[in-house]
């Protein structure tokens, strides 16, 4: 038999010598590896806009408390602080949108990278053999699949309530079915996206 990929002979019945399965092997790794840096330069922009909101309220509040000396004063005072925290509270109620919503195509993300790690693990224990396509189906407790008369799930944290990811031939993993996580629903094409459910 000859190796699907390079055209070698081989011995076993595999779709893939074993120089194939370290080249495509190594190529996981190194996407993995790369992708991981992005999801902690996120990670890193999230905590800084909560640390920052939370700084910014106390500081509000300081200035609310200290004492006021003369009433014209106090009513300026007053009337711009209350422009002031309108202005505020409007913003942070964005950030902390643009926040969960960040959270949740992040969430959405690992979801897929976790079939395509499942695809990759399915391969180096079945000696080369793909896991050729497959979806899993995702109902809120976990995201399964049958193969080989035997149901297999994703290892994953945060589990939609409804949705599936299609691994294809190639062992690369997409969302098939929108993915609906909390009051969000996540479709890909290029890109995952997320949007809210009412939007």
């Amino acid at each position: 038999m000859k190796c699907s990929k390079c055209g070698k002979s081989i011995e076993d019945e595999r779709l893939l010598c074993e120089e194939c399965i370290k080249q495509i092997q190594n190529q996981m790794i190194n996407d993995n590896q790369s992708k991981s840096g992005s999801g902690i330069g996120i990670i890193i922009v999230i905590i800084i806009v909560i640390v920052g909101g939370v700084l910014l309220f106390f500081k509000l509040k300081d200035n609310k408390d200290t004492p006021k000396t003369n009433d014209k004063e106090e009513t300026n005072i007053s009337s711009n602080e209350d422009i002031s925290n309108n202005g505020i509270n409007s913003n942070k109620v964005e950030d902390i949108q643009k926040i969960k919503k960040m959270e949740i195509e992040q969430s959405a993300t690992n979801i897929v990278r976790s079939a395509e790690e499942f695809s990759t693990t399915y391969m180096i224990n079945n000696y080369g053999d793909w896991i050729g396509e497959t979806i899993f189906t995702c109902d809120g407790t976990k995201c399964s699949a049958t193969i080989n008369d035997k149901v297999e799930s994703l290892d994953i944290s945060s589990v939609p309530t409804s949705g599936s990811i299609k691994i294809d031939y190639s062992g690369q993993a997409k969302i098939l079915e929108p993915l609906i996580i909390g009051s969000y629903k996540c479709t890909q094409s290029n890109t995952i996206v997320c949007v809210k459910n009412n939007e």
